[in-house]
C-alpha cells in the first residue's frame, strides 16, 4: 500500500491483488503446500476411480487378454507413482533393501545367535524377485523375536502379511482359503513381507503350498516377495522325535532353511544380564542364582527370564 497527494488530499493506493495473493502464499509457506498436496491426492484417486469404471466398460469389447493387461499395467504404475508422492521417495518403490541397516538394528535386541544373523542377512540380500525362508528352532532362541523387529524396520510397512498358524484347524478348505488370500495381497511397489509364524513341523506342507501358488501364477511371480516360516521344534519330545522333526525341515521345497541354536547355561546367564540391565535392575548374586533355578533353559529357553527378572522390580533392587 502506498499514499499519494493530490491537491492536498491524500490518496492511498492498494497493491494489486497478485501481489497480495503472492505474499500470503510466501507466508503461509509449506503449510499450504502440503494441504494442496493431500487435496492432489483425493483428486488424483477420484480421477483413478472414474478411469478405471470408464476402461472396465469399453475394453471388454477388445477381448479378455487385451482389457486385463492393459488394467494390471495401468494399475501397477499408477500404484508406483501414487506411493512414490505418498513417500515423499522418487526410488521408493525401486529401491534397494539395505540389510545392512537392517540387521544392525535386529542384532540389538537378539543374543547369541550371531552365526544365523549373519545367514540371514546374506541371503535376504539376494535380489530375486522370490525368497522363501524357514527358520526352525526351540522355543525361546529368538526366532519370533527376529521376525518382530524385521517387521519393524522393514521399509515397506504397507507390503507385511503377518499370520500366527494354527496346525489344528481341521478345515482344509479355509487353509487353502488363507493361503490363496495371501497371494492376492502381494504389491507391485517395493518388496513384500510374508511372515508365517507357530509352525510344528508337520505343518510342512504349508511352505510347499504357499509357494506353489506365489511361483506358478504369472502375476504374483513378478512380485518381489520375501516369505518367512517360523518353525517350532519341541525340546520336550524324545532325542529321536526332536532329530526327526529336525531334519524334516532341512529340505523343504523351494526354500532355504536357517537353524537358530539351542540355548544352555551360558545363553540363559547372558539373556538374564540383558534383561536386567534393559529394566535398570540391580540383581544380587542370589537373586541371580534363583533365577537360574527357576527357568528351563533346555525347554523353554530364554522366553521365561523377562517376566522373572521383572519380579524383582519391586524389591527394592
Amino acid at each position: 500500500m502506498s499514499i499519494s497527494k493530490n491537491n492536498g488530499v491524500e490518496k492511498v493506493r492498494k497493491k494489486p491483488r497478485k501481489h497480495r495473493k503472492l505474499r500470503r502464499l510466501v507466508e503461509n509457506g509449506s503449510t499450504d503446500i502440503a494441504q494442496k498436496w493431500r487435496k492432489n491426492d483425493r483428486k488424483i484417486l477420484i480421477l483413478f476411480i472414474f478411469v478405471i469404471l470408464t476402461i472396465s466398460m469399453v475394453l471388454p469389447y477388445y477381448g479378455f487378454n487385451a482389457y486385463g493387461n492393459f488394467v494390471y499395467n495401468f494399475l501397477n504404475t499408477y500404484q508406483k507413482q501414487y506411493m512414490q508422492i505418498s513417500h515423499g521417495h522418487a526410488e521408493y518403490c525401486n529401491r534397494i533393501l539395505d540389510t545392512r541397516t537392517l540387521f544392525i538394528n535386529i542384532q540389538k535386541h537378539i543374543i547369541n545367535q550371531d552365526n544365523v544373523l549373519q545367514q540371514l542377512e546374506i541371503y535376504l540380500r539376494n535380489e530375486s524377485r522370490f525368497i522363501s525362508l524357514a527358520v526352525v528352532g526351540a522355543v525361546g532362541v529368538g526366532k519370533s523375536l527376529f521376525v518382530r523387529n524385521l517387521e519393524k524396520y522393514f521399509p515397506w510397512q504397507e507390503n507385511i502379511q503377518s499370520y500366527a498358524w494354527n496346525a489344528y484347524v481341521k478345515n482344509k478348505e479355509s487353509r487353502m482359503h488363507i493361503l490363496a488370500n495371501i497371494k492376492e495381497k502381494l504389491h507391485q511397489c517395493g518388496r513384500n513381507l510374508v511372515v508365517i509364524d507357530n509352525l510344528q513341523p508337520n505343518s510342512a506342507y504349508v511352505t510347499d503350498t504357499l509357494n506353489k501358488i506365489i511361483t506358478n501364477d504369472l502375476v504374483a511371480a513378478n512380485k518381489y516377495t520375501i516369505i518367512i516360516y517360523v518353525y517350532i521344534l519341541n525340546t520336550m519330545s524324545s532325542d529321536a522325535s526332536y532329530l526327526k522333526d529336525y531334519n524334516l525341515l532341512q529340505n523343504l521345497p523351494q526354500t532355504k532353511t536357517i537353524n537358530f541354536k539351542r540355548f544352555g547355561y551360558n545363553e540363559l546367564k547372558d539373556c538374564i544380564k540383558r534383561e536386567a540391565l534393559l529394566a535398570n535392575i540391580t540383581l544380587s548374586l542370589q537373586d541371580f542364582d534363583e533365577i537360574v533355578e527357576t527357568v528351563n533353559v533346555t525347554n523353554s529357553g530364554c522366553k521365561k527370564v523377562y517376566a522373572k527378572v521383572q519380579s524383582f522390580k519391586n524389591t527394592g533392587h
